[in-house]
C-alpha cells in the first residue's frame, strides 16, 4: 500500500492468513515486540481488546544494557463510545510534515484495518 509513512500490523492470531494482507500487500510484524523494537519512522498497527492503536514511533533509544529501551511517538487510539468510533490522541511528532504524514497515512489505512479487523 502506498502510504506517506510505512505501516506495519502486529501480527495476531488469524492476521497472517487473512486475505487483506497479501491484497493490499501489508507488512507484519510480531506481536510480542515491545514498543522499543518497533520499526522506527512508521505506524505500528495493533489491536487491544475493542481499541485500534496507530503508533508512530520516531526515535528509538537504546540503554547501555541493551536489553531495553525506549521510543518518542505518536499515537492515535480509535475506539467505540456511546455507540460511535472515538479517537485519542497522545505523544508527540518531530514537526508538522511528520504530524501531516502521519494524519495522512492513519486516513488512508484506517478503513482497511477496520476490515482486516472486524470479526
Amino acid at each position: 500500500m502506498n502510504t506517506p509513512l510505512p505501516v506495519y500490523i502486529k501480527s495476531h492470531k488469524g492476521i497472517k492468513s487473512n486475505p487483506l494482507v497479501s491484497q493490499y500487500n501489508l507488512n507484519l510484524v510480531k506481536a510480542s515486540l515491545r514498543s522499543f523494537e518497533l520499526p522506527e519512522n512508521a505506524i505500528t498497527i495493533s489491536k487491544r481488546g475493542d481499541s485500534t492503536i496507530y503508533r508512530y514511533t520516531h526515535t528509538v533509544t537504546m540503554s547501555s544494557h541493551q536489553n531495553y529501551g525506549w521510543s518518542d511517538y505518536a499515537q492515535i487510539i480509535e475506539y467505540t463510545r456511546d455507540g460511535q468510533r472515538a479517537y485519542e490522541y497522545s505523544g508527540r511528532t518531530p514537526n508538522g510534515n511528520t504530524h501531516n504524514n502521519f494524519m495522512e497515512t492513519f486516513r488512508s489505512i484506517s478503513p482497511i484495518i477496520n476490515q482486516l479487523f472486524s470479526r
